[in-house]
């Protein structure tokens, strides 16, 4: 017997930064893109709250990672669902209940690729970074998360495109 996939919501949606796409291309969405860089340090997505949803899938496409020693690593950042200011605008106020790294500080970045998070429903964590695949180990799907785009390098240039799915 087959199963169908059910779908929360039958789009894919794209993460924001302070209500903004995360997205160069701003032929999308002219008004509310992020086409310049992030800058050096960290930079917060919006926290999202993904409740009844058993799969979790995060895409990011990096279209540009450029400067001196460019480097950007990636952390998915669990949020306590009651504090609703947790980690939400600035690092450190409030600090995450869980930071788990998908692209290492230690191994980060340095240029263009694609990187793909997910949870499975069997609540198994996986990272695919330009196409190598990283077990995470066992993890529940968050019921609120965002992610932490941590910039190294100077006069780092960084454009990205950053969806997420999920799945009941």
């Amino acid at each position: 017997m087959v199963k169908e996939i059910s779908y929360v919501s039958p789009v894919v949606h794209y993460l924001t930064i302070n209500g903004k796409y995360l997205t160069p291309n701003n032929s999308f969405f002219p008004a509310s893109a992020i086409t310049g860089t992030l800058g050096a340090g960290s930079t917060l997505t919006d926290w999202r709250a993904t409740p009844n949803i058993k799969e979790l899938a995060i895409n990011l496409t990096i279209q540009e990672l450029s400067g001196i020693s460019p480097s950007l690593a990636i952390n998915l950042l669990i949020l306590d669902p009651i504090e609703s200011s947790n980690g939400i605008s600035t690092p450190g106020s409030n600090p995450p209940l869980v930071t788990l790294p998908i692209v290492s500080g230690s191994s980060p970045l340095t240029s263009t690729g694609v990187v793909r998070f997910t949870i499975s429903r069997s609540g198994e964590a996986t990272a695919w970074v330009n196409g190598v695949q990283t077990a995470l180990g066992s993890f529940p799907v968050p019921f609120k998360w965002q992610l932490e785009f941590v910039v190294g390098g100077s006069g780092t240039t960084l454009g990205v495109i950053g969806t997420y799915e999920g799945r009941e």
